[in-house]
């Protein structure tokens, strides 16, 4: 099987399927188009992360999916924090310049999930966000779909207050959300990676099978 035909195409779970069935070579080249593109966080609901932007992207057009964290509504200006595991974005909507796009970020709410589509611009040295590794920056959204509406949260997913057991259990997707979970599972997850990749560097093989089981 060529490589060729799959580069620079967008390859499906079936395609990846086939893939295995037919062996190693052209599973090889399944993952070469899946690492062929230049942002490996490129998907079709985004061309970056919320923790991607900085200044040498000023000026390109790019789009965002993530979780509203805070809205701050002054008027004619809309700003939104936008978040995702990655990390978070400022944008800022005109209602002068986009006014259905400010409509959307007026009626957004904390936790709803929006898709946003602007161009990157330096913030005034006075507005920087230092704290932010995306704070040199902001996106100015003209066009912004609501992919989920959202109730308020019963907890702040930004408050470091303790929330009870039962509570989070109760509402475990918005438990994984905060901070303290979010780098609790990928710490999990890079130990588990460390420990798979030490193993298989040296032979041993992860099998499962009906009996074999977790």
């Amino acid at each position: 099987m060529s490589c060729s035909g799959w580069r620079g195409s967008r390859t499906s779970a079936r395609q990846a399927a086939q893939s295995w069935a037919e062996g190693p070579s052209a599973l090889s080249c399944t993952f070469s188009a899946l690492n062929g593109s230049k942002n490996v966080h490129e998907t079709a609901f985004r061309t970056h992360t919320c923790g991607d932007l900085r200044s040498g992207h000023a000026g390109e057009r790019v789009k965002l999916a993530g979780w509203v964290h805070r809205r701050r509504d002054q008027g004619g200006l809309v700003f939104l924090d936008l978040r995702d595991r990655y990390g978070m974005t400022q944008i800022s909507v005109s209602k002068d310049d986009n006014p259905e796009a400010h409509a959307a970020a007026s009626a957004a709410r904390t936790e709803y999930t929006l898709q946003i589509e602007g161009a990157v611009v330096e913030r005034p040295e006075n507005a920087r966000n230092e704290n932010l590794s995306t704070g040199g920056v902001e996106v100015l959204a003209d066009s912004i779909r609501v992919l989920s509406e959202s109730p308020t949260p019963p907890f702040a997913i930004d408050s470091s207050e303790e929330v009870s057991d039962e509570v989070r259990m109760k509402f475990r997707p918005l438990d994984l959300r905060t901070v303290r979970m979010r780098e609790n599972v990928l710490r999990r997850h890079r130990i588990n990676a460390h420990i798979r990749a030490f193993f298989d560097a040296r032979g041993f093989a992860e099998i499962e099978t009906p009996v074999l089981v977790k």
